[in-house]
Order: C-alpha cells, then sequence, then structure tokens
C-alpha cells in the first residue's frame, strides 16, 4: 500500500485518494442508521439496528489492523511473512459481506433466525460444558452464570418480539443452525444475489478459509509467505494480493450495505468512485463489474 514496501507493482493512491473517503462512508452507514433509519429497521426486525452497527464496526475495525499492518511493518519490525495473518482478517470482513447480503433478501425472517441460532448455540454449548465438567466444583459458579446468560438472552427474544415457540424451548434443535456461506447461496432466492454469493465464496471466501484453517490447499498457499527461500518478490505479492482482498472485501461490504440499507444516490456516487481508484487490482475490478456496478449505478443515478 506505500511506495516504499510495493515498489515493484502499480501504486494505490490509497492514502491520497480512498482511505479518508471509504472511512467516511462507513461513518454515514453507522450515522444513517443510528439517526434516521434506527426505528424503521427495529420495526422491520428487533435487533436490526445493533445487528447493522456491530458488523460495521467490526468490519472497520479489522480493517484497520490490515491497513497497520501495511503500513507500519517495517516500523514494528515485522517481516514480509506477516502476509500470512492476513487471509484470517479479511476473512471476517467477508463474513460481514455475506451477512448483509443474505440476511437482507428476507430481513423479517432471517435476523430472528440468526438471533435464535445464537441462542441454541448457548443451549448446546453448556450442555456440552455441563456434561463435561458438571462434577467439578471449579465450574459450578462459571456454569451457572453461564445458564443466566442462556436465559437472559432466551428472555429478550421475547422481548424484542422474536419470542422461542413452545417447541424450539423445549428442544432447541428445533432451530436450524445459521447457515454458511455455501448453506446461503443455496437458500438465497434471487437470481442476482445467488450469483453474488457464488462470486464471494469461490473467489474469496473459499481461498480465504483454507489459509485460515491450514488445510492442505492453506498450507499450499500460506507457504508463499513463510516458505525458507524466502523468495521476496513472492512474498511481496502475496502480502500485497492479500491486503488488496481485504480492500476489496470492505469496499463489497459498503456496497451490498448502500443497496439493502442506506440506498441514497449520493453514497453510491462515492462507492462507485472508490471502485473506480486509480490502480485498482484486476479482481477487485472483476468484483465490481460482476457483483456490484449496475446496481450502485442505478441508485447513484436516482
Amino acid at each position: 500500500m506505500t511506495v516504499q514496501e510495493f515498489e515493484s507493482y502499480p501504486s494505490l493512491p490509497y492514502w491520497t485518494s480512498v482511505r479518508t473517503p471509504l472511512f467516511e462512508v462507513l461513518k454515514t452507514l453507522e450515522n444513517r442508521i443510528q439517526r434516521d433509519l434506527y426505528k424503521e429497521l427495529l420495526a422491520r426486525s428487533g435487533g436490526a439496528p445493533i445487528w447493522l452497527l456491530t458488523n460495521i464496526r467490526v468490519a472497520r475495525a479489522t480493517w484497520e489492523v490490515i491497513e497497520a499492518l501495511a503500513k507500519e511493518r517495517k516500523a514494528m519490525s515485522l517481516g514480509l511473512e506477516i502476509g500470512a495473518s492476513v487471509p484470517p482478517l479479511a476473512r471476517v470482513l467477508c463474513e460481514a459481506f455475506f451477512s448483509i447480503i443474505f440476511t437482507f433478501e428476507d430481513l423479517a425472517k432471517r435476523l430472528p433466525w440468526f438471533w435464535k441460532a445464537a441462542w441454541r448455540g448457548m443451549c448446546e454449548s453448556y450442555g456440552e460444558y455441563q456434561r463435561d465438567y458438571g462434577a467439578d466444583p471449579i465450574w459450578t459458579d462459571w456454569l451457572s452464570g453461564y445458564a443466566r446468560e442462556r436465559d437472559a438472552w432466551r428472555d429478550t427474544l421475547a422481548a424484542t418480539g422474536m419470542p422461542l415457540t413452545s417447541a424450539e424451548l423445549a428442544d432447541p434443535s428445533e432451530i436450524n443452525y445459521w447457515p454458511n456461506p455455501g448453506g446461503m447461496k443455496k437458500k438465497t432466492v434471487d437470481p442476482q444475489r445467488k450469483k453474488v454469493i457464488a462470486h464471494f465464496q469461490s473467489r474469496y471466501y473459499g481461498p480465504l478459509s483454507a489459509a485460515s484453517h491450514l488445510s492442505g490447499l492453506g498450507i499450499l498457499a500460506q507457504n508463499a509467505a513463510v516458505d525458507d527461500d524466502k523468495n521476496v518478490d513472492l512474498q511481496r505479492k502475496y502480502f500485497s494480493d492479500q491486503v488488496m482482498t481485504g480492500l476489496t472485501l470492505l469496499f463489497a461490504f459498503v456496497s451490498q450495505a448502500c443497496l439493502d440499507v442506506v440506498p441514497d444516490p449520493s453514497l453510491a456516487q462515492r462507492i462507485v468512485k472508490l471502485w473506480q481508484t486509480p490502480n485498482f487490482w484486476d479482481a477487485g475490478r472483476e468484483t465490481y463489474e460482476l457483483c456490484f456496478r449496475a446496481s450502485l449505478e442505478q441508485v447513484a443515478n436516482r
């Protein structure tokens, strides 16, 4: 992201042309949700504002870490090997994007499912802890506290208009698990959303997950960053690609949030301009053309 670090590649004018408008877009989304859309979103589905705001804030914080690694690596005396740490962070941005595009296809049904699936997870975790540690007095207070948290979440669901049914209370497995991106693609009805999810699953989520989990394919990919041969050009290219992947995913996240939550022409125009940044990498441009250009320009031209 800086000339000094990636001098062998075309220079992306991040600090002069991207960072400020990008963070202004994130702040605009946050402000519109808090100030203008809060009641409307709450009426559409309980907990929608805090769910959205948390996704936005986590995405921003995650990008700031990637940004710091790219900008301050040398100052922190870190080698190019730290490129291997970027895929798990970029995957968080990908998860946030999937959450928006899938949930907003049917917010009134899917967000309650998301919250209820969290309660099922708490029930299952409590059952496992109780089974493994219930006889150990050291765990007694902790298990009691966890049970109170589980029950408090049950009560919160009821208070926010998403009460658990008697069948779900009796058997939490009546609640389906929240889907991974593959499951989201299967359950998505809208053809354009399905197409976009498929693109992000194959182009970004699959490789990032492999690298994060250190599967066979992930080991092969991450080796480019940490191999003993220290091919510096390869390391720089790998680091650069991971950083650009993260930036592309953040662009995608704000794009989908604009389309689904804040379809404001001026906001869409600002996001289009981000995608059109000079020397933006080819993979990002392809993603923009395939997934966002037509829909964003339609909003921008209203």
